[in-house]
């Protein structure tokens, strides 16, 4: 409700004369359904009795004030219950309450919110999920950076950001997290590689031995290697494998691969991209579940902060599932 809207509501139901404390009864009267328990629940009186009249009495002034006729309160044996009448109005007021919080809750309009992820093909996936956030709430604003895991932990813990986008082993005591997206598998993209062997191993070994440029995003290929020895032995042969070719991004890597005749080892989620014009081989691997971090403690000043962190996890998601088709 606009405030205007909500001042002509008040005026049409003769709630001028109405306390806030007689409607706020009369709610509590109807989860309740008890005049005594309302008033043992208030607070107001020890004595159960007492708290009974002392509420009854409000929810008779009330309805003196709305001139509604009917009461909003039958006798039920030893208890008072609200009548249909008591019912509606307590409904009407849960719309009058919602209108009041609407025109005193804080504006979202100028919320930013600060983020931070690591490696490059996470932020593949966090930037479209910001884009398609943005185009639901266009009122947000997103503060994207390149941080270390260090550096997104001590900035969430500071309060300096909102949210990261990290692994779940790297998310720090004292932080909260939301699973965004779990990356299982690494894929070999290979550029004219026909006749080459169906297997990972066979693969690599045949591509090193055609003498292939190797084309990988330098900073993250020695924790991806270590992945993928620790997950699956047999591919000991990349334990010396070095880059001949370096790229700034997978995407970059695997798109070098399409064109170039070169190869490279990307996350799943960009080498499925490639399985028309390449040749390709997924790795499956056990690794953590990508996570979106947060400080509740900073964060829960901030309105909105839940719909901001669910929306950003499901886009998330959705972006990671879409390209993992």
């Amino acid at each position: 409700m606009e405030t205007l809207e909500l001042r002509a509501w008040i005026r049409q139901r003769n709630l001028e004369a109405v306390t806030f404390g007689q409607l706020l009864t009369l709610l509590d009267l109807v989860s309740a359904e008890s005049v005594e328990k309302v008033g043992r629940e208030q607070g107001r009186e020890k004595n159960l009795s007492a708290g009974g009249v002392n509420a009854r009495q409000k929810l008779e002034r009330l309805n003196q004030a709305l001139k509604l006729g009917p009461n909003l309160l039958r006798r039920s044996g030893r208890f008072s219950r609200p009548t249909e009448a008591g019912t509606r109005v307590a409904g009407e007021f849960r719309i009058f309450l919602h209108g009041l919080r609407a025109i005193s809750s804080p504006k979202e309009e100028k919320q930013t919110w600060v983020i931070a992820a690591g490696d490059t093909w996470m932020q593949s996936l966090l930037m479209p999920a910001l884009i398609r956030t943005a185009k639901k709430y266009p009122t947000w604003r997103w503060d994207a950076r390149n941080l270390r895991s260090s550096e997104i932990r001590s900035g969430l813990r500071d309060g300096i950001l909102h949210f990261g986008f990290m692994r779940e082993g790297e998310v720090g005591a004292g932080l909260e997290m939301k699973p965004g997206y779990r990356h299982d598998s690494f894929t070999i993209v290979a550029g004219d590689a026909a006749g080459a062997p169906q297997t990972a191993n066979g693969l690599i070994r045949w591509l090193i031995k055609k003498q292939r440029p190797f084309v990988q995003q330098a900073s993250t290929w020695t924790p991806i290697r270590e992945q993928l020895l620790k997950a699956t032995p047999r591919l000991d042969v990349l334990s010396g494998l070095e880059i001949e070719i370096a790229c700034q991004s997978h995407t970059q890597a695997a798109e070098a691969a399409h064109t170039q005749g070169t190869w490279c080892i990307v996350p799943s989620v960009i080498g499925r991209n490639y399985a028309e014009s390449c040749v390709t081989m997924d790795i499956r691997i056990a690794v953590d579940r990508m996570v979106v971090a947060y400080n509740l403690r900073a964060l829960s000043k901030h309105v909105a902060y839940d719909r901001a962190r669910d929306l950003l996890c499901a886009e998330i998601l959705r972006g990671g599932q879409a390209l993992g088709r």
